[in-house]
């Protein structure tokens, strides 16, 4: 059986779905450099894939159509005439991202292939830190360096960030002022503060914020809020 058999009766099997899929010329397309795609003729690939980071190239082509297939079964279209183009990148990584987190819980086998073939925001370049904080009442707000901007993603921030343990209460006020002095000092066009706690704010907050009662849901959510954030 070729390779185009192999996949199409991949899609069929674990997907329940089926379409043409139509390659296209990583030669001649070098200088666009398109991603695959799916459109009303198909879903559109690169002709060939070599073997990457460990992944042999057969099963980089199911990586790609098992996100092409999750994107078709669970995205839901968008209209973005009047979003920003940073709007428009930051909710295409968040809705990837979703999407392969539920392809991952689906097919738990996929995960190693999926992590395999994702950089890490260092290997892109992006300067990111992590933090960590608790409050026990206004008086005493606590919080923890877990990665600064210029420390390398190694095994000593790796085991503070595994070591972290859920405590205390979720007064933020005076962690996001915190971690905003930091965040100011970054020279970037654009800069992000994401804030992911297990409880509401203890703070005063009005409605300026969301509550998601399921973890399950987090991923799922994550593109709204942006949006609703950057408006």
């Amino acid at each position: 059986m070729d390779n185009e058999r192999k996949l199409d009766a991949y899609l069929r099997g674990l997907w329940q779905d089926a379409d043409y899929l139509v390659p296209y010329s990583l030669i001649f397309d070098e200088l666009r450099k398109p991603m695959p795609y799916y459109d009303h003729v198909g879903i559109r690939l690169p002709d060939v894939y070599d073997d990457d980071r460990g992944v042999a190239g057969i099963d980089r082509y199911r990586a790609m159509l098992a996100h092409m297939a999750g994107h078709r079964r669970w995205s839901e279209k968008m209209v973005v005439d009047n979003w920003s183009p940073f709007q428009r990148v930051a909710v295409e990584v968040f809705e990837d991202s979703r999407i392969d987190w539920l392809i991952c819980k689906r097919f738990p086998g996929l995960s190693k292939t999926l992590i395999a073939l994702h950089p890490m925001p260092i290997q892109v370049g992006d300067p990111f830190a992590i933090s960590g904080f608790n409050s026990n009442t206004r008086h005493d707000v606590r919080f923890y360096h877990i990665k600064g901007f210029t420390e390398n993603w190694g095994d000593e921030v790796k085991s503070r960030l595994a070591s972290i343990e859920p405590s205390y209460s979720t007064r933020m006020g005076a962690a996001m002022r915190h971690a905003a002095h930091y965040l100011k000092s970054q020279q970037a066009d654009k800069k992000l503060m994401l804030i992911l706690t297990d409880g509401e704010p203890a703070d005063i907050f009005g409605s300026q914020y969301t509550i998601i009662d399921h973890v399950d849901r987090l991923p799922e959510k994550l593109p709204e809020v942006f949006i609703s954030l950057t408006k």
